[in-house]
C-alpha cells in the first residue's frame, strides 16, 4: 500500500491511497460547492455533523467511479465539502477525476 498526493491549482489536495494492485481510494478538497445531496449516512460529534451521500457513478476518462460527496457543518451551517472516490486507476490523473467530480456537483446542485 502506498499513498500519492497531489496538489490541483495551487491549493486543492487530493490524496491517492493505492493498493499494490495500483487501484486507489482517493480523497479530494472541493472547494466553494454546494451540498444538495440526501443525506445517506452521518456522523455527529458536538456541534460537528459529517454527512455522506450514497455512493454517486461517475465516468472520469472512461472510468467508473464510485465517489461518496462529504458534507460539513458546523452549528448548522455547512463548513467544507470535499469527496472520497472508490476504484481509481493509480495512472488517473488527479485533475481529471476533480473536474469531473466538481462538473457532477455544478450540474447536480447548480451553482
Amino acid at each position: 500500500m502506498y499513498t500519492k498526493e497531489h496538489i490541483i491549482n495551487g491549493h486543492i489536495k487530493v490524496v491517492y491511497v493505492c493498493s499494490d494492485s495500483n487501484t486507489c481510494t482517493a480523497i479530494g478538497d472541493l472547494p466553494a460547492l454546494h451540498w444538495c445531496f440526501d443525506v445517506d449516512s452521518e456522523l455527529s460529534i458536538s456541534e460537528l455533523r459529517l454527512c455522506y451521500s450514497k455512493r454517486l457513478i461517475i465516468n472520469v476518462e472512461g472510468s467508473i467511479v464510485q465517489v461518496v460527496i462529504e458534507g460539513t457543518e458546523v452549528l448548522g451551517k455547512l463548513r467544507s465539502i470535499s469527496f472520497i472516490a472508490y476504484g481509481v486507476r493509480s495512472d488517473l490523473k488527479p485533475e481529471a477525476l476533480y473536474r469531473a467530480v466538481s462538473e457532477y456537483i455544478m450540474n447536480t446542485c447548480g451553482n
